[in-house]
């Protein structure tokens, strides 16, 4: 499976201390250069130090996608429009982007999707985390934006809704 990394999966798995998801459910994860210089800003963000130790992470240079890079909305962000860029270009079977406006243009371009909460629930299925809740509350206080809805929508997915007690 290919799967390709935009930076929102990256930092928010890191912030809540589950970064190896990634290797464990979908093995190597191309990361475009762009990206992980994101992921790098200033060597503060979440997941900066652990990005660049991982050997599951395998950096993308982007160069030779200028034209198509290019040819992406300019309402994407450089690091999703590289992402995408790399995704389509390697005909990946799966982009993690959290970006509402970058998950539209994957469904767009016949891309599929898939963000944190949804690797977390993937990850409580295959019995890699205990709990997704406790791991979103985390998210949350960190600054990651989820509607009511989705949360709900998430926590029944992964067998933790109020319908589940």
């Amino acid at each position: 499976m290919i799967v390709v990394a935009d930076a929102g999966p990256l930092i928010h798995l890191a912030v809540v201390g589950h970064l190896e998801l990634l290797p464990a459910l979908f093995g190597q994860v191309p990361v475009p250069d762009v990206v992980f210089a994101e992921v790098q800003a200033g060597g503060v963000r979440p997941g900066a130090l652990e990005i660049v130790e991982a050997a599951w992470v395998e950096v993308v240079d982007t160069s030779r996608l200028n034209g198509e890079i290019a040819a992406l909305p300019p309402v994407l962000d450089a690091g999703e429009r590289a992402a995408l860029a790399v995704a389509i270009d390697v005909s990946a079977d799966l982009f993690l982007c959290d970006d509402r406006v970058g998950r539209r243009e994957c469904g767009r371009r016949g891309v599929r999707v898939v963000g944190t909460l949804g690797i977390l629930v993937q990850a409580k299925r295959e019995r890699r985390v205990a709990d997704v809740a406790s791991l979103i509350s985390a998210l949350q206080l960190s600054g990651f934006r989820a509607s009511d809805t989705v949360v709900r929508a998430v926590l029944d997915a992964a067998g933790e809704g109020l319908s589940e007690e």
